[in-house]
């Protein structure tokens, strides 16, 4: 009778440490994707080591720096553990940059590229942008990078795109032209590279007169080097003040609110303005009198109402941008 106990003891001291094998094994298959993926570095470097992802953006004044703080904020529960990186000129005011510690972005300071011979000043700040792919040279663990305009709203996740097929750059279809072979640099998934980055250095220096920063992405890129985004990954905020649907919505029963709701992955502002300057009487007045959709107006009001919890102090524009 002993022995027969002690058997049993015995072959319950075997099973003991399988069974609780398997109870760890279940419980670490049942813990949801969220919670298992580390959190935002808080060391005095927000990138880690060996991290491959960044979201990018760019900022020359305080009203692009609170857009980019705005979508980063957005990108933390849509997208949650991706690094963010923001590039800056050099004599960006610091005071600007305080609220982006929060998320533990990355602050790169480079000089923007210079505009070739009769350019346009207004483009001045999209050439900073293109600066992205020699991130490398700051950042030597990054491999691939989302790089984004300010002056969005991003509806939907974005992190799938940095598992995208294999190809040096991913933008959306710049859809509202003419010339539908043509791609948007306001969106762009770019796949670093030393020899992708000496390429656009080089294209800087000889930028040709009137070609900014979509022309010479896409000289250097499309068609052979590129991969096409649908253009729900650009959707221009004036199908809401036209009252016209894109002819790559899928669903177009469903109209504006669907095209809101369900079909537009980032929304770019460019009709009204951007909504760090636009003018909100006349924006108003549009609305008051029906010659637009209720959510054109409300995108920016939502907009400027969050850039008043989170930005800083001038994010208007009307502060003083530079450092004297």
């Amino acid at each position: 009778m002993r022995c027969g106990n002690q058997a049993r003891r015995g072959a319950i001291a075997l099973l003991l440490p399988f069974t609780l094998l398997l109870a760890v094994v279940f419980y670490l298959y049942s813990i949801p994707e969220t919670t298992i993926r580390a959190p935002f570095s808080s060391s005095d470097q927000p990138i880690p080591n060996g991290n491959p992802f960044a979201f990018v953006f760019y900022a020359t004044n305080a009203g692009y720096a609170c857009g980019a703080l705005l979508l980063i904020k957005q990108l933390s529960s849509l997208s949650p553990g991706i690094s963010t990186v923001l590039m800056v000129p050099p004599t960006f005011l610091p005071r600007n940059l305080v609220p982006f510690q929060r998320f533990n972005t990355t602050i790169v300071k480079l000089k923007p590229p210079p505009l070739a011979g009769g350019g346009d000043a207004y483009y001045w700040s999209a050439l900073l942008k293109l600066r992205a792919f020699q991130l490398q040279e700051q950042l030597p663990d990054l491999k691939r990078i989302i790089v984004m305009d300010s002056d969005q709203i991003i509806r939907k996740p974005l992190h799938h795109l940095f598992h995208l097929p294999e190809v040096e750059v991913a933008a959306p279809v710049a859809y509202w032209l003419e010339n539908t072979e043509y791609t948007t640099s306001a969106l762009m998934v770019i796949s670093l590279s030393k020899r992708l980055s000496k390429e656009v250095t080089t294209a800087l220096t000889t930028i040709r007169s009137k070609e900014y920063d979509m022309d010479l992405v896409n000289r250097l890129f499309y068609p052979s080097r590129m991969l096409v985004l649908p253009g729900s990954y650009c959707t221009l905020n004036s199908h809401w003040e036209s009252s016209e649907l894109p002819d790559w919505m899928q669903n177009k029963t469903k109209g504006l609110q669907g095209l809101w709701e369900e079909e537009s992955q980032v929304i770019h502002f460019s009709a009204g303005g951007k909504p760090w300057n636009v003018n909100m009487r006349r924006m108003n007045r549009l609305r008051e009198q029906g010659k637009v959709d209720g959510m054109f107006v409300k995108m920016v009001e939502d907009w400027r109402e969050e850039a008043d919890k989170t930005c800083v102090l001038g994010w208007q524009g009307r502060a003083p941008l530079r450092s004297r």
